[in-house]
């Protein structure tokens, strides 16, 4: 089973999709590594400067909370891509 899901980009993702967001056909069955797999993908057929799946390696994937590695992304309507912040 697959279901529209809207793909929220943050930070130095939203150099890649100006707008931010993506609509995308996931599994709810995805890991969160498979989720980022799949949105690289997306995100280098709308951008070919994409760099590659590497540059999402490292940002937390949440729904209404932040997903450990070993779950799933469930029924979540939106899924966000945080990636790493640092700052002083």
């Amino acid at each position: 089973m697959t279901k529209s899901t809207y793909v929220l980009l943050f930070g130095k993702l939203r150099q890649y999709v100006s707008s931010g967001r993506l609509n995308m056909v996931i599994s709810p069955e995805m890991t969160p590594q498979e989720f980022r797999e799949a949105v690289a993908l997306e995100i280098a057929r709308l951008c070919p400067a994409f760099p590659g799946v590497s540059e999402l390696k490292s940002s937390a994937v949440a729904t209404d909370r932040l997903l450990g590695e070993g779950e799933t992304i469930g029924e979540a309507i939106e899924v966000s891509l945080l990636p790493p912040v640092c700052g002083g």
